[in-house]
């Protein structure tokens, strides 16, 4: 299985350089690690001269929604322990661009193909005390080298379910390969379970750190001046991380006037495509984020966030929030907007969100599956501010409740740190 699994990293890689020639994000993941082992070797290099040769903490995150949920845990580790050398990869070109400047880390790279070959290379460089990966993050040549090197490795707010590749027949090498970590900080007790029932027991049941990066936000707001002065005293639906179905729900408000508010929309992707296809809902009235200070139309009702990192930031201005992916893959974060007291609504495919179905069985949250009744209860929310008030008071008292998961994850990783 090893055998098949090396194989199928070195045509994934093939893969990927082909469809470089017409995909954006391909060429961006390609270009990131050309020159990837020898920016790393000057950076390690410069630590050297600087007389920094510790273990560092080595952190891995899919992307920039893995960073968000880690980023109280790494906030803390640079709070208690400020010496502590630490090195943050990513394997998507989105996560990256968007990190490589911050300051919770001491150097930030992509994550290099984890061929056999590649994993040497980059382990003998680095030579981390202690990797943490998030969420579902399993690179198994790494995990196997990790292991053989007797380096600790944890996987933060890790969830599981029976229908994932693990626990079935044919994946019982990969299930084997989990009983190579040091602990599954897991976000709920069903987790748990299951890896109970599979002889896997290292592993403490935390919650979810994203309740407490949301949180942060909350209590700690960071105005936005020019998003202030669009909402100013309208009530704002913002809507977050959407596709194409879901801009067709959209499509219902934007089209009734008598609604009297106003549309943020923060497209999945932010290419100049979807920008236009966006704009396209609403010819002459919409204004792009980037042009809020240079030339918004003064009519403009729906301001289009073209810019990635804001999101997060931008919920503290709405009345309502409408979160995207339900019609795909799945729904996005929904924490981001509840924190703020936004009632939110999304489409049908949430059920692998614990968030999701509870706010659902609380009332804060709703499932809509069409236009007409997506506008129907939005409407319903801005005739009646008690209704709003009700709804807002479950999201914020949901993350609040649930908020704290960092003291419980730091208190077991201090033992590695």
């Amino acid at each position: 299985m090893r055998f098949f699994y090396v194989l199928f990293l070195h045509l994934y890689h093939t893969g990927i350089f082909v469809a470089s020639v017409g995909s954006r994000k391909a060429r961006q993941w390609m270009q990131g690690r050309r020159m990837l082992f020898k920016e790393m070797e000057h950076a390690v290099q410069e630590d050297l001269h600087k007389g920094i040769d510790t273990p560092p903490l080595w952190l891995h995150c899919a992307s920039l929604g893995e960073f968000e949920q880690s980023r109280s845990v790494l906030e803390r580790i640079r709070e208690e322990y400020p010496q502590k050398r630490i090195l943050l990869t990513f394997f998507s070109p989105a996560g990256y661009r968007h990190c490589k400047d911050t300051s919770l880390a001491d150097h930030v790279f992509y994550l290099p193909i984890p061929t056999p070959a590649n994993v040497r290379r980059f382990l003998d460089l680095w030579n981390p005390g202690l990797v943490a990966f998030v969420r579902s993050e399993y690179w198994y040549t790494f995990m196997r080298a990790l292991s053989d090197r007797e380096v600790p490795m944890v996987v933060l707010s890790s969830i599981f379910r029976s229908r994932q590749y693990f626990f079935r027949f044919t994946g019982r090498w990969f299930r084997r390969q989990l009983h190579r970590i040091s602990c599954f900080f897991v976000q709920e007790e069903a987790s748990a379970e299951l890896l109970n029932n599979h002889g896997i027991h290292q592993h403490v049941v935390c919650g979810d750190t994203r309740f407490d990066r949301v949180c942060s936000l909350s209590q700690n707001p960071e105005p936005i001046a020019s998003i202030s002065e669009f909402a100013g005293d309208s009530k704002v639906l913002v809507a977050g991380s959407t596709w194409p179905a879901d801009e067709v729900l959209l499509k219902h408000l934007i089209l009734d006037s008598s609604l009297q508010m106003k549309i943020i929309i923060a497209p999945h992707e932010i290419h100049e495509s979807r920008i236009q296809q966006v704009e396209k809902l609403a010819p002459g009235k919409t204004v792009r984020y980037s042009q809020l200070q240079t030339d918004p139309p003064l009519d403009a009702g729906i301001l289009i966030l073209d810019t990635i990192g804001l999101l997060s930031r931008v919920y503290q201005y709405g009345h309502i929030a409408y979160v995207g992916g339900g019609f795909g893959h799945g729904i996005h974060n929904i924490l981001e907007a509840a924190t703020w007291g936004l009632p939110v609504f999304f489409g049908p495919n949430h059920k692998k969100f614990a968030e999701a179905k509870d706010l659902i069985v609380r009332e804060g949250a709703q499932v809509v599956s069409g236009g007409n009744e997506l506008h129907s209860h939005v409407s319903a929310i801005l005739r009646d501010n008690r209704l709003h008030q009700r709804k807002a008071k479950i999201c914020k008292d949901y993350v609040a409740e649930k908020s704290g998961v960092t003291d419980a994850v730091m208190k077991h990783l201090k033992i590695w740190l």
